[in-house]
């Protein structure tokens, strides 16, 4: 299909670390869409996108910036269906614990309509090798939500070091069937 042809299939598309406001990457115009958006203006890296088709209505639920995490989350109705859309982002340097307890806090109030899409920076492809405390921490805290890693394809490739790792995530409660 062309490029074309593919975009009028999509109804969302989330870009995690868009940048801050004025960078290079500007993407603010994609024609039939809606931007949503969580940007740092003071440095480099983060920051969250959200495009919505603007035939759907969408709107801000919650938002976050922290230095330990960013959340942004959209509530999009097509039709009569509902859904919750959050991007997400834990930068190298945040702090575990905290973005834990934001990730909890989420969990705890959205059940099945949501799917969560983050650059969350924890590995959790164990076909890459042994997973570390605090990757198996996040998807036990997931687990404990009948929340589920949908994608474990390699999203991060060093070709310095030659190490792989999944750390880009779609989240969403294991009973959907129409993520993948």
């Amino acid at each position: 299909k062309s490029n074309s042809t593919l975009l009028n299939e999509i109804d969302v598309i989330a870009i995690i670390e868009m940048g801050k406001k004025y960078s290079k990457f500007n993407p603010y115009n994609l024609n039939g869409f809606n931007l949503f958006s969580q940007l740092r203006p003071n440095r480099k890296g983060g920051g969250i996108g959200i495009y919505v088709r603007k035939n759907l209505n969408a709107h801000v639920i919650y938002s976050e910036l922290t230095d330990d995490y960013e959340i942004l989350h959209l509530e999009i109705t097509k039709y009569e269906d509902t859904r919750n859309v959050i991007g997400m982002y834990r930068p190298p340097s945040g702090k575990f614990d905290p973005f834990m307890q934001a990730l909890e806090a989420l969990l705890m109030r959205i059940e099945e309509n949501v799917v969560i899409i983050g650059d969350i920076n924890l590995n959790t492809n164990t076909n890459l090798g042994s997973l570390s405390p605090h990757s198996n921490d996040y998807i036990s805290l997931l687990n404990n939500y009948n929340h589920c890693i949908y994608n474990q394809a390699v999203t991060r490739f060093n070709k310095v070091t030659n190490k792989h790792s999944t750390i880009d995530h779609v989240i969403s409660h294991k009973n959907r069937n129409d993520i993948i």
